[in-house]
């Protein structure tokens, strides 16, 4: 599979643990007050800080939820102890989609086909004036050829600017919390399973509306022009659990935007 969907998910680089946690709360669903003992917290690490971590028990079965950061720099090394603590007790590690694969980034089959213009037509056609003319300005700060992303849908645009600053920074996919886990997976005996495949997260992103990939593209702009702040902000609120400031900084950019909320 593909290396870039740990890139992939939910068009962003980075993910809030927050998102899951709730969703995974709201689902359970129980009969008696005897059933209604689930609980839901961050654990706390034994120097009194806080972790991105929650754990989720139900008739003495646990399971424990990890907001995960997709890309790291080597600066972001050690990571948070209590990370080891959940791996060693537990038995099956989740992931959100199938990161195994060796694939080079943008080479994958699916994604040109989908992410690439097939007809001729070019960006500036399914976007408004407006958001051209912004694209184009942020393309010339971020000194990339204003036709770069000529032949890209605006949702792949989105993604291949990402990327392109966030490597600049010096984050690399190979340093982040999946592959982490996966290369303490090759000499450990645990089960692991995904929940997406990488052809659904692709298409997710490729069948939404021309509107919304507008939105996508166009949302993230004021992050990218401030990305060193705001991806070492991302990663030290991760790394120490303050989920509020997360919050805040993954989902300011999106105010505008509620369609993409949704």
């Amino acid at each position: 599979m593909n290396k870039l969907i740990k890139l992939l998910i939910l068009a962003l680089i980075l993910l809030s643990p927050t998102a899951d946690a709730t969703t995974l709360k709201n689902k359970v669903k129980t009969k008696t007050k005897t059933e209604t003992s689930i609980q839901s917290r961050r654990i706390l690490a034994s120097d009194n800080t806080k972790s991105p971590i929650w754990k989720i028990s139900k008739n003495n079965k646990t399971a424990y939820i990890l907001g995960s950061v997709h890309v790291l720099r080597k600066e972001d090394y050690p990571l948070n102890k209590k990370f080891d603590e959940i791996y060693s007790l537990s038995q099956t590690l989740v992931f959100e989609a199938d990161l195994n694969g060796d694939e080079q980034p943008f080479s994958a089959p699916l994604f040109l086909q989908l992410g690439i213009y097939q007809n001729g037509e070019q960006i500036n056609s399914e976007l408004s004036k407006e958001s051209y003319e912004q694209l184009l300005k942020v393309l010339k700060e971020i000194n990339l050829p204003e036709n770069v992303c000529n032949s890209m849908k605006p949702w792949f645009c989105s993604l291949y600017l990402s990327i392109f600053e966030y490597k600049k920074l010096g984050f690399d996919e190979n340093l982040g919390i999946e592959k982490y886990f996966l290369e303490k997976l090759k000499k450990d005996k645990k089960k692991v399973l995904s929940l997406e495949t990488v052809d659904f997260q692709v298409k997710l992103l490729a069948n939404t509306n021309k509107d919304v990939q507008e939105q996508i593209l166009v949302s993230g702009f004021k992050d990218l022009l401030n990305l060193k702040e705001f991806s070492f902000d991302i990663v030290h609120s991760w790394k120490t659990g303050d989920k509020e400031r997360l919050d805040r900084l993954l989902n300011e950019s999106l105010k505008s935007y509620p369609q993409l909320l949704d």
